[in-house]
Protein backbone atom coordinates (compact mmCIF):
# COMPACT_ATOMS: atom_id res chain seq x y z
CA UNK A 1 0.00 0.00 0.00
CA UNK A 2 1.18 3.23 -0.90
CA UNK A 3 0.41 6.82 0.81
CA UNK A 4 0.89 9.80 -1.46
CA UNK A 5 2.32 12.38 1.53
CA UNK A 6 3.31 16.33 0.48
CA UNK A 7 6.69 17.09 1.04
CA UNK A 8 5.62 19.78 3.29
CA UNK A 9 3.81 17.17 6.01
CA UNK A 10 7.07 14.40 5.69
CA UNK A 11 8.32 13.63 9.01
CA UNK A 12 11.22 11.99 10.83
CA UNK A 13 8.03 9.56 11.86
CA UNK A 14 7.47 8.75 8.21
CA UNK A 15 10.81 8.05 7.58
CA UNK A 16 12.30 5.73 11.42
CA UNK A 17 10.34 2.24 10.92
CA UNK A 18 11.82 2.13 6.89
CA UNK A 19 15.82 2.00 7.99
CA UNK A 20 16.90 -0.94 6.73
CA UNK A 21 14.59 -0.90 3.67
CA UNK A 22 15.01 -0.65 0.04
CA UNK A 23 13.84 2.68 -1.70
CA UNK A 24 13.77 3.27 -5.46
CA UNK A 25 14.57 6.83 -7.14
CA UNK A 26 14.71 6.70 -11.24
CA UNK A 27 16.11 3.38 -11.75
CA UNK A 28 18.40 2.57 -8.57
CA UNK A 29 17.54 0.70 -5.46
CA UNK A 30 19.11 3.00 -2.08
CA UNK A 31 19.27 1.45 1.47
CA UNK A 32 17.72 4.03 3.77
CA UNK A 33 20.68 3.68 6.54
CA UNK A 34 20.01 6.59 9.00
CA UNK A 35 17.20 9.01 9.97
CA UNK A 36 18.89 12.03 11.77
CA UNK A 37 16.81 14.46 13.67
CA UNK A 38 18.25 18.44 14.04
CA UNK A 39 15.95 20.10 16.44
CA UNK A 40 18.61 22.51 17.49
CA UNK A 41 18.08 23.19 14.25
CA UNK A 42 14.61 24.26 13.78
CA UNK A 43 12.69 27.07 14.06
CA UNK A 44 10.12 27.82 16.80
CA UNK A 45 6.60 26.94 16.05
CA UNK A 46 7.64 24.81 12.29
CA UNK A 47 5.45 22.20 10.99
CA UNK A 48 8.16 19.45 12.02
CA UNK A 49 11.15 19.21 12.91
CA UNK A 50 14.55 19.82 10.69
CA UNK A 51 15.74 15.98 9.84
CA UNK A 52 18.03 14.20 7.07
CA UNK A 53 17.58 10.66 5.37
CA UNK A 54 20.88 9.06 4.64
CA UNK A 55 20.91 6.27 1.98
CA UNK A 56 23.73 4.08 0.57
CA UNK A 57 23.70 2.33 -2.95
CA UNK A 58 25.06 -0.98 -3.11
CA UNK A 59 24.74 -1.57 -6.82
CA UNK A 60 24.65 -0.39 -10.30
CA UNK A 61 25.52 3.38 -11.21
CA UNK A 62 25.45 6.71 -8.92
CA UNK A 63 22.89 8.67 -9.03
CA UNK A 64 24.15 12.05 -10.16
CA UNK A 65 22.86 14.95 -7.56
CA UNK A 66 19.62 16.38 -8.80
CA UNK A 67 15.83 16.03 -7.85
CA UNK A 68 13.89 12.59 -7.85
CA UNK A 69 10.61 11.27 -6.82
CA UNK A 70 11.37 8.60 -3.53
CA UNK A 71 9.56 5.40 -3.52
CA UNK A 72 8.63 2.62 -0.64
CA UNK A 73 6.18 0.00 -0.77
CA UNK A 74 4.46 2.66 2.41
CA UNK A 75 5.44 5.42 1.38
CA UNK A 76 5.56 7.66 -2.07
CA UNK A 77 6.70 11.34 -1.97
CA UNK A 78 4.51 13.70 -4.17
CA UNK A 79 7.00 16.12 -4.84
CA UNK A 80 10.54 15.17 -6.30
CA UNK A 81 13.13 15.71 -3.52
CA UNK A 82 16.35 17.42 -3.68
CA UNK A 83 19.07 14.47 -3.18
CA UNK A 84 22.82 15.17 -3.21
CA UNK A 85 25.26 12.51 -3.22
CA UNK A 86 27.78 13.05 -0.45
CA UNK A 87 31.32 11.62 0.82
CA UNK A 88 30.54 8.35 3.03
CA UNK A 89 30.12 9.19 6.74
CA UNK A 90 32.96 8.40 8.72
CA UNK A 91 31.00 6.06 10.71
CA UNK A 92 30.17 3.82 7.75
CA UNK A 93 33.53 3.67 6.18
CA UNK A 94 34.59 0.73 8.84
CA UNK A 95 33.42 -1.96 7.53
CA UNK A 96 35.49 -1.35 4.44
CA UNK A 97 32.55 -3.11 2.46
CA UNK A 98 30.55 0.29 2.84
CA UNK A 99 33.82 2.92 1.70
CA UNK A 100 33.21 2.43 -2.18
CA UNK A 101 29.91 2.45 -2.36
CA UNK A 102 27.69 6.05 -2.80
CA UNK A 103 26.01 7.73 -0.10
CA UNK A 104 23.10 10.17 -0.51
CA UNK A 105 21.58 13.01 1.03
CA UNK A 106 18.06 14.14 1.46
CA UNK A 107 17.29 16.83 4.14
CA UNK A 108 13.93 18.71 5.26
CA UNK A 109 14.05 22.02 7.31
Amino acid sequence: MSDRVEMRDLSAEHFEPLVGEQFHLADRVLELVEVERYPRATLPRARRTNFSLLFRQAEGEPLMSGQYRVRHARIESADALRIERIAPPARFIEPAVYADQPFYEIAFN
